[in-house]
């Protein structure tokens, strides 16, 4: 698991640090502490435990001594379990974010609430039953 450090111009966070097990691709990190820079240049107020809206997902800030830590959803239970592996939500941003992009279209970003919830074989035929 790698460690990735930002600092951060803000007077109530000196730095942004997060952990992910994967090698994200280095624009898709680039964009998103570009924008968590600026919205928190743009004075926002980041508190322990709240939650904020990346893409599709949340992630979960954990602050603690001027420093920011991010946490993300496993993705397998609900209620949600956090976990400090960030790779998770790069993989979705980038799905739902530049792939759109990739062939002109304006992204359209379902938000974690607009899921919904089919069985285990559902992929499998027959679909439907009478």
């Amino acid at each position: 698991m790698q460690t990735i450090e930002r600092k951060l111009e803000s007077p109530s966070l000196d730095a942004l640090v997060f952990q992910t097990d994967d090698q994200p691709a280095s624009f898709i990190i680039d964009w998103f502490c570009g924008w968590l820079e600026d919205y928190i240049a743009g004075g926002a107020e980041i508190s322990d435990g709240q939650t904020l809206q990346i893409g599709y997902s949340l992630v979960r800030c954990n602050v603690e001594s001027k420093i920011l830590r991010l946490e993300s959803p496993e993705f397998n239970s609900m209620p949600i379990r956090w976990d400090a592996n960030m790779a998770p939500i790069f993989q979705i941003l980038g799905w739902h974010k530049y792939i759109p992009e990739s062939f002109s279209f304006d992204p359209d970003i379902p938000m974690l609430g607009q899921t919904a919830i089919v069985g285990k074989n559902f992929d499998q035929f027959p679909m439907f039953g009478n």
